[in-house]
């Protein structure tokens, strides 16, 4: 690749720097709205784009009038989304970006003979910069358009569309179209404001295979902050050679570095030759080594409703939300990769989802949703198990559920912040981005559904099968025979209880299901549990008590279970609730 900077690019065609909102080194944040597109991609020798002509022009129209309208920051749409009808249209109408907005838009594939005309229809409204078109074999150009407004020399408003092209086929089995039919750049652009602090960087899709991160002064990658920008139409957008870059990366010794990739939406399908090619992933995401980012749960709900699914990418130290895989406009805000601003106001505190938009096919528009569907009351009702309670109710949250399948299947990490959105382990994207939440299921790789399922069997197996049959409780949590009810864990018991009593008449306890395991492991988990956490909890009404662990397991088709000692009443004491240890019961 070649690389260019945008600020020398403009000096040479007599226009000032920009001052884009996104790339100012403040406290401030700013505001992007992402399309993540679904449907029927047409493939020939010649185009790459919608099939359903009509549908797009309505959804690219509704989309652009919203960032006109709303004056966001940074819009982005993913490879060959936008139709150049649509985009000529804007262009005629001068339905442009004010200054300090920036537009990066992925367009469906033009020959070079289009873009000369179009280029011609559209001169006198736009400065167009790009570079020559490069005399290879192919038939079409895939174009990614910064749209913006710059100064000229004399100050006066200039509307600028730079285009970049893109340099790397992809030439899988899947989309060898592009190999056989696509004209490749040559250039990779810099985008910088005139202060040249932050710098934005696009990689078109497959340009990730031969992506190396600039090293030659001026470009090099680890003297600058960067926003990677990274449109996709990918039916594998998680590839080995695909997200090597994005380890690459967050491998390095700076934390001022963010990804946002942005492909179409699950299900879409490409339609070459009357055969039709359906993807099952989306893979939309923002990765971030944000130091001071949000973990709060209110944060992360409030994300997770909209539509942004937090997982720790544990193995590169990265913060990665994921988009929801179905079509959608995201409207979310970022605060700076890089802030020159005091300690105090230093806060790079991740990405806040602001709504999430879905069509709207009755008044051809894009509206907020009110709620993205996660896919976790499908898969519940996956299992026959109908009368088990997964707790789908809305006063419960995501983090509610993944806390309570954790602490009752065993799958905690055995230590006092277990409950911690940044401990969890089904919160842990493992090492190939894979995420394996119980409450965000779009994810379909067989392991994170074999993860999930063998988690929702136990869980259920307890709740029905163990905590429904008194003669399996041991006399440690006898009290709670027939008087007990699977609850969430919550802050006022350190989140250790998960099984309380209905009357309230006993104090709670932490019980857990491991499933077909040996009984030396459970007594592994119980003694790991008891070491971090203490042998006293904590219960809001009763005061401070014996901790009460159970840990059941299946052998040989028997259930059986180990816990902590048993304790006893000491009547002589001036409280029945106060308990003493007594010996161990096995």
């Amino acid at each position: 690749m070649k690389f260019e900077l945008l600020t020398n690019v403009l000096k040479k065609h007599g226009l000032k720097g920009p001052t884009f909102r996104a790339l100012e080194p403040d406290s401030q944040t700013y505001d992007i709205l992402a399309l993540q597109p679904g449907g029927r991609i047409a493939v020939s020798k010649t185009f790459i784009g919608h099939e359903n002509y009509v549908e797009s022009h309505a959804k690219l129209t509704s989309y652009l009038s919203l960032a006109i309208d709303h004056e966001l920051d940074l819009v982005l749409s993913p490879e060959y989304s936008l139709p150049w009808k649509v985009f000529g249209e804007f262009i005629q109408k001068q339905r442009l970006p004010a200054l300090g907005k920036l537009w990066v838009l992925g367009c469906e594939s033009i020959t070079p003979e289009e873009l000369e005309a179009f280029v011609l229809a559209t001169k006198t409204i736009v400065k167009w910069i790009y570079e020559p078109v490069p005399r290879t074999s192919g038939h079409f150009l895939d174009v990614l358009a910064y749209v913006m407004q710059v100064p000229s020399q004399d100050g006066t408003p200039t509307n600028v569309i730079l285009l970049q092209f893109k340099t790397q086929a992809m030439a899988d089995k899947s989309q060898a179209f592009e190999r056989n039919n696509l004209i490749v750049g040559t250039t990779t652009y810099l985008i910088n404001n005139e202060d040249d602090t932050i710098r934005l960087i696009s990689c078109i899709c497959s340009d990730a295979l031969g992506f190396q991160p600039p090293i030659q002064p001026p470009f090099r990658l680890d003297l600058h902050p960067y926003l990677v920008f990274h449109p996709q139409l990918n039916i594998e957008p998680r590839n080995t050679q695909i997200r090597a870059y994005r380890q690459q990366m967050f491998a390095g010794q700076t934390s001022e570095r963010e990804v946002i990739t942005l492909n179409w939406a699950r299900n879409f399908v490409l339609v070459k030759d009357d055969k039709h090619l359906k993807s099952a992933y989306g893979g939309s995401a923002i990765y971030s080594q944000a130091d001071n980012f949000n973990l709060t749960d209110e944060r992360i709900e409030s994300n997770h409703v909209k539509g942004l699914y937090y997982c720790n990418w544990k193995d590169q130290r990265t913060h990665l939300c994921y988009f929801n895989f179905d079509e959608h406009v995201f409207y979310f805000r970022m605060p700076k990769v890089k802030q020159y601003v005091a300690g105090p106001l230093h806060n790079r505190s991740g990405p806040e989802m602001i709504s999430t938009l879905e069509w709207d096919q009755t008044h051809s528009e894009w509206k907020e949703c009110k709620v993205a569907m996660d896919g976790y009351k499908a898969f519940c009702t996956g299992f026959q198990e109908e009368k088990c309670d997964y707790y789908l109710d809305s006063k419960y949250s995501a983090l509610d559920r993944e806390r309570l399948v954790a602490i009752s299947t065993g799958t905690l990490i055995p230590q006092k912040r277990w409950y911690h959105i940044s401990d969890l382990d089904s919160y842990t994207a493992e090492s190939d981005e894979r995420s394996k939440r119980f409450t965000f299921t779009h994810e379909e790789t067989r392991e994170s559904k074999a993860f999930r399922r063998k988690c929702m069997l136990r869980f259920i197996a307890l709740q029905k099968e163990i905590l429904a049959e008194p003669n399996l409780f041991p006399p440690q949590i006898e009290d709670l025979r027939n008087d007990c009810v699977l609850k969430p864990p919550q802050k006022l018991t350190d989140y250790r209880i998960n099984l309380t009593s209905k009357s309230g008449a006993a104090q709670g306890a932490t019980v857990m299901f491991i499933g077909d395991e040996q009984q030396r492991e459970a007594k592994q988990l119980r003694d790991s549990l008891m070491a971090k956490w203490g042998e006293n909890e904590k219960d809001p009404e009763m005061g401070t008590l014996i901790r009460r662990i159970v840990v059941w397991y299946r052998e040989n088709s028997a259930i059986k279970s180990v816990h902590t000692p048993t304790p006893m009443i000491d009547d002589t004491l001036e409280t029945p609730t106060t308990i003493t240890r007594g010996n161990p019961h096995e």
